[in-house]
């Protein structure tokens, strides 16, 4: 079967037919006597940057070579290799570099003095503003960079870890509440590049700076409740109107239907996948080791998938589909949305804690296999996301944006959790995941107070039991 051909990827294969013989894109320094060695080599490694943004546009990362970067740059082979050990090394100070240009322009972004308020909102107005000016750099940083491996990812990593200080630094500046959450600023951070990066995925870049001012009530409503104590002096207001279109991400394929493979067959294999992964890595996955260890031809595997990854892929979808249906079904009972929105997040915890293999799976490994593991994670989140809204009712249904990016702070705060080998204790935190969800829709008071209340009522139950017992 054919694989579908996105514009995105035929740009790509005709890249490399006259990316090669492309005229340098940078100017170099113009000569003059006594200029620093300094400004010279910064001004080369800078060119250098820019030629990696653009190839990385054109072709992709696993197609970028140090010929390709030399030539745009207009440096030689050997100027290059002065900078750089090799285009991955290229690659990964890019990627860092682009991070510390958006991070500095946003950080350098006051409100008031005495305004915090518009402190944040001014921080994400000037990053959405050159997330926007600069797509193709912005792909770099936070789509392509999976694809560049491990040293490129730590460094988009390091985006994320100095987003978060900046959004602590601006939150912090509150002039009263209580203490700030950690894990809220995570989550928060993750939220709006989950924002970012599925509006660029989508095609839409130029929009992201009219994103800035939703954002900015959705980012404000998370920390509301340090501001919270008796009484309540916030209101509990209706959802918030985030009008933000519903995001389509592109298509990718996950396990075929086949007429020729049995439904058994297909299981097997994804349980397969899944035991061996959770058991030495997604790196150590092969088509022979799931086929032998699943017990189907090769003819069977080859009718469902293309290769390892995508079966790893589709036995992770498929983890994440069967959580959630429990989840769900585990939550029909109660009586509010609200009280179905905690009892969801804490029986997703649950699951999470009894099976840390597979938690580790789904939160960890499934950004293993780069991009397309970035993408899987980015439709999971989605479908989470679509998921919470039929949860709630009908006049209090969150808006698109509100609703996927809480889906994608609530993620970021478990995945957190679960690398620092804290798995076991994410029932603890569903609390607060339900916080995530519910104080962007009824306002952080109203969230709290309920789940004041859904503790009541369940230490109350749990009393009963333990009295008849």
């Amino acid at each position: 079967m054919s694989r579908p051909t996105s514009k995105t990827s035929l740009k790509r294969q005709a890249a490399p037919q006259c990316s090669e013989s492309r005229p340098p894109l940078f100017r170099k320094l113009k000569p003059g006597p006594g200029r620093p060695t300094a400004q010279v080599l910064a001004n080369q490694r800078a060119r250098l940057h820019g030629a990696m943004v653009e190839l990385v546009a054109d072709r992709g990362v696993d197609r970028v070579t140090v010929r390709g970067l030399s030539r745009l740059a207009g440096v030689s082979t050997r100027t290059f290799y002065g900078h750089f050990a090799n285009a991955q090394e290229c690659l990964a100070s890019s990627v860092d570099s682009v991070a510390r240009r958006f991070l500095r322009r946003a950080a350098n972004r006051r409100g008031p003095w005495n305004d915090w308020e518009e402190g944040v909102r001014m921080t994400l107005r000037s990053l959405m503003a050159d997330l926007a000016a600069e797509p193709k750099a912005t792909g770099l940083l936070l789509v392509e960079v999976f694809a560049g491996g491990a040293g490129a990812r730590s460094r988009a990593e390091l985006f994320t870890e100095d987003l978060e200080r900046l959004l602590a630094e601006r939150l912090a500046a509150a002039p009263s509440g209580g203490e700030l959450s950690n894990r809220l600023v995570v989550g928060t951070a993750a939220g709006i590049t989950r924002v970012a990066t599925t509006t660029l995925l989508t095609e839409r870049a130029d929009e992201l700076p009219a994103l800035a001012e939703p954002l900015g009530d959705w980012a404000l409503s998370l920390h509301a409740g340090r501001m919270v104590g008796p009484p309540d002096p916030l209101r509990s207001g209706p959802a918030l109107g985030l009008g933000h279109e519903a995001t389509r991400l592109p298509r990718r394929k996950g396990a075929r239907p086949s007429r020729s493979v049995r439904q058994g067959e297909l299981e097997r294999m994804l349980a397969a996948v899944a035991k061996l992964a959770g058991a030495e890595g997604f790196a150590s996955l092969t088509v022979p080791t799931i086929r032998q260890e699943a017990g189907v031809s090769r003819r069977s595997f080859d009718a469902c998938f293309d290769n390892a990854t995508e079966c790893f892929l589709a036995a992770i979808e498929a983890l994440a589909h069967s959580a959630a249906a429990k989840a769900a079904g585990w939550a029909a009972g109660a009586g509010g949305w609200e009280q179905r929105v905690q009892r969801t997040m804490l029986a997703l915890c649950a699951q999470a804690a009894r099976n840390q293999r597979l938690a580790h799976l789904a939160f960890i490994e499934v950004l293993a296999p780069g991009r397309e593991g970035l993408l899987r994670r980015e439709r999971m989140i989605t479908q989470g996301a679509a998921q919470l809204r039929r949860l709630t009712v009908c006049d209090l249904l969150p808006g698109d944006l509100a609703a996927e990016a809480s889906a994608a702070a609530a993620w970021r705060i478990a995945q957190a959790d679960i690398a620092a080998g804290a798995a076991r204790q994410l029932p603890l935190i569903a609390p607060l995941l339900a916080y995530v969800v519910l104080s962007p829709v009824i306002g952080a008071s109203a969230a709290i107070e309920t789940l004041r209340i859904e503790r009541l009522e369940g230490g109350l139950k749990r009393g009963k039991t333990g009295a008849r017992r």
